[in-house]
């Protein structure tokens, strides 16, 4: 339920705010205040679930990306790609904390803070290319 709750829009707010916007730490990623033990079963599982396909999508390279850097690829995670399943996340984890009215508000807090430059030149999709 971690990954389900950091890869949407709630989780990468939660980092640009508290954490460098570079690094995901150990803090930041077991840090956002949420007890889930408190949450009702239901989005628990759901969240589980969502949290499964995720790491599906990830090891098939559906959401990695690389950028070439200094002779070296250096790979992250885009998790847009996966907005059918993160924004279930969210809606999931808004609605068992009683805050589903602040959907509207986090869609546009993300949307401002998100990056909109766009990729680096040679980034590549999938896994992990040779360097030639």
């Amino acid at each position: 339920s971690t990954l389900a709750m950091m890869a949407g829009k709630i989780g990468y707010l939660w980092w640009s705010t508290y954490g460098d916007d570079f690094n995901m730490t150990k803090r930041i990623l077991f840090g956002m205040p949420v007890d889930v033990s408190l949450l009702a079963p239901e989005i628990i599982e759901e969240l589980e679930r969502i949290g499964a396909e995720l790491e599906e999508r990830a090891e098939t390279g559906e959401c990695v990306m690389y950028s070439p850097y200094a002779g070296r690829w250096f790979g992250t995670y885009d998790w847009r790609t996966c907005s059918d399943l993160t924004d279930l996340s969210d809606l999931a984890l808004l609605e068992g904390l009683g805050l589903i009215h602040l959907w509207e508000g986090v869609c546009s807090s993300h949307a401002r803070a998100m990056k909109s430059t766009g990729e680096r030149p040679g980034v590549v999709r999938g896994h992990i290319p040779r360097f030639e």
